[in-house]
């Protein structure tokens, strides 16, 4: 291999495309409370959240009689999964996104309909995801009919985004037996939590990917068998799934 032929060897594996970091779980926290007979829970971060970082809450209210409606959240904040019924229960849930723009802790009211007969919520801090567009695509859903292996379903990157981080949720019927839940293997945990008579369980799990393709479903444990909604969504890097080092000897952009 002649010099130059070397030079532009080298300088070719110094420009191509790095992958971007995959946006990273920070801290997370859920309600100690069972939130009985009312319409709003007031969530709370973990402490202070880092300007740039993205946070995650959801919401799962139970109704006496009927599953709650209109699960709303604070000004600003985004939805992730509009208010969705578990199975044919009294139980409801929704996901919802912001970023943080000031430095400090969250403490914000979210509302629904139909007072309820329990509740849970849970947050979780993310850094490194996009700014713009932290969501790749949208949240996709699956409706388990009772079992003690459930699943969150399948999801797939956009094209090219090769650095997303999965995030998993699932959440119970509320059938206020007590079950644990546990979360699938080749994930980690954000939050869990357990049910209870008033609680209904919810879990969130994350895997950092490697590749475009389809994540496969993801099976979680639950200590005996109901309904339950399983949900998936991605958190894409920032500037996307990938960052490119400039040619700049050679004059060439990304």
């Amino acid at each position: 291999m002649s010099i130059i032929s070397r030079i532009l060897f080298f300088l070719l594996l110094w420009a191509a495309p790095a992958l971007a970091a995959n946006p990273a779980f920070v801290a997370g926290t859920v309600n100690s409370g069972s939130g009985l007979s009312v319409t709003t829970v007031t969530v709370t971060s973990t402490g202070s959240v880092t300007v740039g970082d993205i946070m995650l809450v959801t919401i799962v209210p139970v109704g006496a009689a009927s599953a709650p409606t209109a699960i709303t959240p604070p000004a600003g904040w985004s939805t992730a999964l509009a208010t969705t019924t578990v199975g044919a229960s009294n139980a409801s849930a929704a996901v919802f996104w912001k970023l943080q723009a000031a430095s400090g802790a969250f403490s914000g009211a979210f509302t629904w309909t139909t007072t309820g007969a329990g509740a849970t919520w849970t947050f979780s801090e993310w850094s490194g995801a996009n700014t713009t567009l932290p969501l790749d695509g949208t949240a996709t859903i699956s409706q388990n009919a009772s079992s003690a292996n459930p699943t969150s379903p399948s999801i797939t990157p956009a094209a090219g985004n090769t650095s997303d981080t999965l995030v998993g949720f699932m959440i119970g019927d509320a059938t206020g037996v007590a079950t644990t839940v546990t979360k699938p293997t080749t994930m980690s945990t954000v939050v869990i939590v357990n049910e209870s008579t008033t609680v209904p369980l919810t879990g969130a799990a994350s895997l950092a990917l490697a590749s475009a393709a389809a994540t496969g479903t993801k099976q979680w444990t639950l200590s005996g068998a109901e309904v339950t909604l399983g949900v998936s969504l991605l958190l894409q890097p920032a500037g996307g799934g990938t960052a490119c080092q400039p040619m700049n000897l050679l004059g060439v952009g990304c």
